[in-house]
C-alpha cells in the first residue's frame, strides 16, 4: 500500500510573513500540518493571497 501523497502549498518555499510555518511554535504545527502540507486550498491564508493575485490590476 502507497503513503498518502501529500499536498505541498504552492507557498511554501517562498513563504508570505504571516505564514504558519514562518513562525513555528506548539500552537502553529497543527495549522502548519492541516494547511501548509494537506489541505492548503482551505488555508485563511492562502484564500487571502491567492485571491488578491488573481484579481486584475487597477486601472
Amino acid at each position: 500500500m502507497a503513503a498518502p501523497r501529500l499536498h505541498v502549498c504552492i507557498y511554501l518555499q517562498h513563504p508570505f510573513d504571516d505564514c504558519y510555518c514562518m513562525n513555528i511554535t506548539g500552537a502553529t504545527i497543527p495549522r502548519l500540518l492541516d494547511y501548509c502540507v494537506g489541505d492548503f486550498g482551505s488555508c485563511p491564508i492562502f484564500r487571502k493571497r491567492h485571491r488578491h493575485e488573481k484579481e486584475p490590476a487597477a486601472e
